[in-house]
């Protein structure tokens, strides 16, 4: 598994994906206290750890937040105090064909 992130714009960070996961544009922003996701997961593997958030943008304690998944469906983002994000879904393969993040944001 990997962590961390990359430089992106000034005001965020790329995030490194792991364990097969695709992403289309997907970022992480600081926004007055808030953290913020952009973009879009999928992947065809069965890990439902898609990234790590960079120490920065970790919450101090676990957090759930929900998510659009693919055939319209909902899912969760479970984002741990260590920085560790994992998809949860009733039926995960709606969460491998396409996880949107765009709206999805947390106080850490």
């Amino acid at each position: 598994m990997s962590s961390g992130a990359t430089r992106g714009q000034p005001d965020g960070v790329r995030a490194k994906l792991s364990n097969g996961c695709l992403a289309f544009a997907i970022a992480v922003r600081g926004i007055s206290g808030v953290v913020h996701f952009k973009g879009t997961i999928a992947t065809s593997g069965t890990n439902s750890v898609p990234f790590t958030l960079p120490a920065n943008f970790r919450p101090g304690t676990n957090v759930f937040v929900p998510v659009d998944l693919c055939n319209a469906t909902n899912g969760r983002l479970f984002i741990q105090h260590n920085g560790v994000v994992s998809v949860e879904a009733q039926d995960f393969t709606n969460a491998q064909c396409f996880t949107s993040l765009d709206g999805v944001s947390f106080i850490p």
